[in-house]
């Protein structure tokens, strides 16, 4: 796969895939009554979430757990409440296409219909630029547009994790831990 960089980042962190699949399973569950927003899960909760923040501070304090069902096409849209996320395949993405897009229309001003996480976007006001099945963790630009498409028969489950860092200090921060910059 050839990563587009404007888009996502590979930051080259080994992650545990069996342990990350315990946490789903765990957690799949653990929904927080008190909370709006059923997907949102804690850190603290999980000792090898704690261990990735420690190396990671920048890391959000919470994580979300998602998994679509297959079949589900994602609108296109920016993520309103972070920038930048860090998302770790978990099961299933093999037939998972995420798709990025142009704005063409600089006027038009995305809405916000369903809820207050997303801000979604009229078709007519983007055109596709890069796409890709995700399959190993990588930082995503959640501030310019994307879709989703889960084909297949099985659901999609990742974790996303929302960072304290833009995109662009995300990516020079991996890079400089990784040696891919001189500083």
């Amino acid at each position: 796969m050839i990563i587009n960089e404007k888009y996502v980042f590979d930051p080259q962190i080994e992650i545990d895939q069996a342990t990350m699949e315990e946490i789903v399973r765990r957690q799949a569950n653990n929904i927080d009554p008190n909370s709006p927003i059923h997907h949102h899960r804690w850190v603290k909760d999980e000792p090898y979430l704690i261990s990735i923040r420690e190396k990671y501070p920048f890391l959000s304090e919470i994580y979300s757990l998602y998994v679509f069902p297959a079949g589900l096409q994602v609108e296109i849209h920016t993520d309103s409440k972070r920038s930048t996320v860090l998302n770790i395949p978990v099961l299933n993405l093999e037939n998972t296409i995420t798709t990025f897009y142009k704005v063409i229309d600089e006027e038009y001003q995305p809405f916000n219909k369903q809820s207050k996480i997303l801000m979604e976007y009229d078709s007519k006001a983007v055109v596709p630029d890069y796409s890709y099945t995700m399959l190993k963790p990588l930082i995503l630009n959640a501030s310019i547009p994307h879709s989703i498409s889960v084909n297949g028969n099985l659901p999609r489950t990742i974790i996303s994790w929302g960072m304290k860092k833009n995109y662009q200090e995300a990516m020079e921060f991996f890079k400089n831990q990784n040696g891919l910059t001189s500083s």
